[in-house]
């Protein structure tokens, strides 16, 4: 994955962030300088912009992997969806839970092979009462 762009409103911010990671993208103050040639657009940004950030990209069929919560109610959420399904694109949602601290030991215990040799892992997340995760809900409302 190559990062071509980081939108912020805040160049100064935006090029401390690229020197850090040791990057060169183009630095843009909004999404809709930076959209044009993107293969997907990564919306991590608060949370009360991530309706309006994930609309400008679907509009224009680009894909988007938005953080959590997807947007702030479910009619926000069903809108965009639309929009996915009418512009033929994805928009997903991201959870990351590699640090967690059993995810953490989980990798520590892999790398010792304290299982001995491991031939394939799959790893869902669900919570205690919530919606099953063999359910195939991701990505399919």
């Amino acid at each position: 994955m190559e990062v071509v762009a980081l939108v912020d409103p805040s160049l100064a911010r935006a090029d401390s962030l690229a020197q850090q990671f040791g990057i060169r993208p183009r630095l843009c103050l909004r999404l809709e300088e930076a959209i044009e040639g993107a293969d997907g657009v990564l919306v991590a940004t608060p949370n009360h912009t991530h309706l309006e950030l994930t609309a400008v990209s679907l509009g224009r069929g680009v894909p988007v992997l938005v953080e959590k919560p997807m947007t702030a109610t479910l009619d926000e959420a069903d809108r965009l969806c639309a929009l996915a399904q009418e512009r033929n694109t994805v928009v997903a949602v991201g959870f990351s839970t590699r640090f967690y601290p059993a995810v953490e030991l989980m990798e520590r215990l892999l790398r010792q092979k304290y299982f001995g040799a491991v031939r394939s892992l799959r790893y869902e997340f669900g919570t205690r009462g919530g919606w099953a995760p063999l359910s195939s809900y991701n990505q399919d409302k």
